[in-house]
């Protein structure tokens, strides 16, 4: 009996990956030979990941093409995370960033990533001026410092300055706007917004200031 495609995706494939799951697997307990592994291992050496991106972690070495990005994002659409799995997404990240994994090399402009002079990663240039005008003025400040809980979504601040929360927006959005509206009512916390208008007075004052001004 034949089963087309359609029916095999929708009420079978999920079954047989079970049924091959664990011991049922023939392959269970079993390695490669190590010349086989050496041979893969040739094959895709030079290869690149997505697009001329080398990736670290398991997708070193592979090819992505167009096609497949398209279905990775499409297989995470909806996906949500828990606010402990963003939270180590977030400080991975950042630690790659500082360690050199990743490189601004491929970022338009250079927007995201980690900056020398002042010592941690940003995800602008807005931000990475503004933390430049802080240090210049004397000010301690914390990046990031907490993401806040607001059920099925969560609020993650550029600075904390004392104990006001500052937030470096080219361009608001509702969504945006009704994050930081649920987390002052939530937590009670002071937040403000610098947005175009207001960090383009501050650059006209601090770009001729301050040394390495992006």
């Amino acid at each position: 009996m034949r089963i087309c495609k359609e029916c095999y995706n929708k009420y079978l494939k999920k079954d047989y990956r079970k049924h091959l799951h664990g011991k049922n697997n023939p392959f269970y307990g079993k390695k490669h030979q190590s010349e086989f592994i050496e041979h893969i291992r040739e094959i895709n050496t030079g290869n690149t990941y997505a697009v001329g991106i080398q990736a670290p972690g398991r997708g070193k070495g592979r090819i992505v093409s167009e096609e497949g990005r398209k279905n990775m994002s499409l297989a995470h659409k909806g996906v949500k995370h828990s606010l402990s799995q963003k939270m180590k997404i977030g400080k991975a990240t950042k630690k790659n960033w500082t360690n050199g994994v990743f490189d601004n090399s491929h970022i338009g402009n250079g927007k995201t990533g980690y900056r020398e002079d002042i010592g941690h990663f940003v995800r602008s240039t807005w931000e990475a001026n503004f933390a430049r005008i802080l240090n210049y003025s004397g000010i301690d400040y914390e990046y990031e410092s907490k993401r806040f809980d607001l059920g099925d979504t969560t609020y993650l601040p550029d600075f904390k300055v004392g104990n006001i929360y500052i937030e470096i927006k080219g361009h608001d959005t509702k969504l945006a706007k009704q994050k930081r509206i649920m987390t002052r009512n939530i937590y009670g916390i002071k937040i403000k917004v610098i947005e175009k208008i207001k960090y383009l007075r501050l650059q006209n004052y601090y770009k001729e200031l301050i040394l390495g001004w992006e």
